[in-house]
């Protein structure tokens, strides 16, 4: 896009209210200090324990390190790794979503990562396919992956953020309702078990 056209598009309102709806998520994270760890700001969980955020409920189950990925397959591109977080996560808005997951649910690289990273993927723990939508007050297993690199470590226990979001039933910016994310909502921290060398050794 040419830069005229992207000043032209900037005086859109569609484009103004996305940008100030981004520049107050980013502020609610920096007054709420992020998901840091040493600020102790934000609730801590581990697994089994149902934790709600506005729009999601999130039970953690597990993690582990593998070099294959839900699917049963090695990143053949890349050769990068897979870091799996096993959980059970419900949408607890009216209506069908596919986004709030992968926005809210977040890796935290290390003690001082405040905003963390998506997951590249989430699958259907039952059957292994891509997860698509979660329907309202429906409890799902999903596998969330991020591919990491060969080296990663699983010596310490490893965290992940979860975002909250509430509902504004009339936003005074754009005129409509919906679910804004309003800064880190809980994080969850747990060991991670390594089971690469099990699927080295495994056949194909």
């Amino acid at each position: 896009m040419a830069s005229n056209e992207l000043i032209q598009a900037a005086r859109k309102p569609r484009w103004q209210i996305a940008g100030v709806l981004a520049a107050i998520a980013v502020v609610a994270v920096a007054l709420a200090g992020g998901f840091r760890e040493s600020r102790h700001t934000v609730p801590q969980h581990g697994v089994q324990q149902r934790v709600t955020a506005g729009a999601l409920a999130v039970t953690v189950l597990g993690a582990w390190l593998d070099t294959r990925g839900p699917t049963g397959y090695p990143d053949s591109l890349t050769h990068r790794h897979y870091l799996v977080l096993d959980a059970v996560v419900e949408n607890l808005t009216d209506q069908s979503n596919n986004w709030y997951l992968r926005d809210d649910l977040r890796w935290l690289r290390d003690h001082d990562d405040q905003k963390g990273a998506p997951p590249d993927a989430t699958y259907l723990a039952d059957d292994g396919t891509l997860l698509t939508s979660l329907q309202p007050h429906l409890p799902v297993h999903v596998l969330l992956t991020w591919k990491v690199p060969p080296e990663q470590s699983a010596a310490e226990p490893m965290r992940w953020g979860l975002y909250q979001r509430s509902y504004y039933p009339k936003a005074y910016i754009s005129n409509e309702s919906g679910w804004l994310q309003d800064g880190p909502g809980a994080s969850f921290k747990l060991t991670v078990e390594d089971r690469r060398h099990a699927s080295q050794g495994a056949a194909p």
